[in-house]
C-alpha cells in the first residue's frame, strides 16, 4: 500500500464505521469460537497502522508485524510491540510461538498467499488458532481493490481449500458485511465505469457513521452461531 493510504487509515481507524464494526465482529468471533489461555501470546500479522492492537491486548501480549516502515511508525504506542517482517520468508519469530494469530484483511495483498498460510501454521503453538478476514467475491472487484494493492478476492471454498492445504483444520467460516452487500455491489458496479483509482475509505457524516457502525456491527450477534451465505467479506477460524 502507498504511504498516503497508511496515513489515511491511521487517521480514520479509531472512528470509521468499517474498522470499528470489524473489531466488534472479530472480538465476538474470538470469544465464541477460539479457546486460548490468558494471557495469550498473540501476533497481529500485517498489523498495518495498529488499529486492532488495543482490542487484542485484552486477551494477552500482542506483537504487531508489518513489512512497511510507515505502517510500523504509525502503529507505535497502540497497545502492542511492533516488529518489521513480511510473508512468507522474513518472519522474525521461531516456530510454535503464538496461541493466536490474526490476519485481518492482509492475505489479499500477498503474492504468495498459500506460502504465507504455511508460514503462519508453523508459528502457531499446537492447537493454536489463526483468524482470517479477507474481501469476498471477484465480481465485487473495484478501484478500491486496485488502490489498496489487492491481488484477489476470495470465495469461501477458495479460502477453505488454501487453509486446509496449509495443514489447518477449518473450524468456522462465514461471509459477513451481509447488510451492505447489495448497496456496495451497486456502488462498485457504478464505479467500474470510471477509470479512477480511488479507494472507498472516507468518513461519512457523524450520524450516518454511527448508524452504519451499529447496523453492520449487529452481525456480531449472529456470526459464530451460523454462517451467512454471502457478504462483502469473509471470516475464518482455523486451528493447528
Amino acid at each position: 500500500m502507498k504511504p498516503a493510504l497508511f496515513e489515511k487509515m491511521a487517521e480514520l481507524e479509531d472512528k470509521h464505521w468499517w474498522f470499528l464494526s470489524r473489531q466488534q465482529i472479530v472480538f465476538s468471533v474470538i470469544q465464541k469460537k477460539i479457546k486460548i489461555p490468558f494471557p495469550a501470546q498473540i501476533l497481529d500479522a500485517g498489523c498495518g497502522t495498529g488499529g486492532n492492537c488495543r482490542l487484542l491486548s485484552k486477551l494477552g501480549h500482542v506483537v504487531g508485524m508489518d513489512a512497511d516502515e510507515t505502517a510500523l511508525r504509525l502503529a507505535q504506542g497502540k497497545g502492542c510491540s511492533v516488529v518489521k517482517g513480511g510473508f512468507p520468508h522474513s518472519v522474525p519469530f521461531p516456530e510454535n510461538s503464538f496461541h493466536l494469530i490474526t490476519l485481518l484483511d492482509v492475505l489479499e495483498h500477498l503474492d504468495e498467499d498459500e506460502a504465507a498460510l504455511h508460514t503462519l501454521y508453523s508459528l502457531l503453538k499446537p492447537e493454536g488458532y489463526l483468524l482470517i478476514t479477507v474481501p469476498a467475491f471477484s465480481f465485487l472487484w473495484s478501484s478500491h481493490d486496485v488502490a489498496n494493492s489487492h491481488k484477489r478476492r476470495y470465495t469461501l471454498r477458495e479460502l477453505k481449500e488454501k487453509a486446509q492445504k496449509a495443514g489447518f483444520k477449518v473450524k468456522y467460516m462465514s461471509y459477513f458485511n451481509v447488510s451492505l452487500f447489495l448497496p456496495i455491489l451497486f456502488f462498485r458496479l457504478l464505479r467500474k465505469k470510471s477509470s479512477s483509482l480511488e479507494d472507498d475509505l472516507w468518513l461519512p457524516p457523524k450520524f450516518l457513521n454511527f448508524m452504519l457502525k451499529e447496523f453492520f456491527g449487529s452481525e456480531r450477534f449472529f456470526l459464530g452461531r451460523f454462517s451467512f451465505p454471502f457478504g462483502v467479506s469473509l471470516i475464518s477460524v482455523c486451528e493447528k
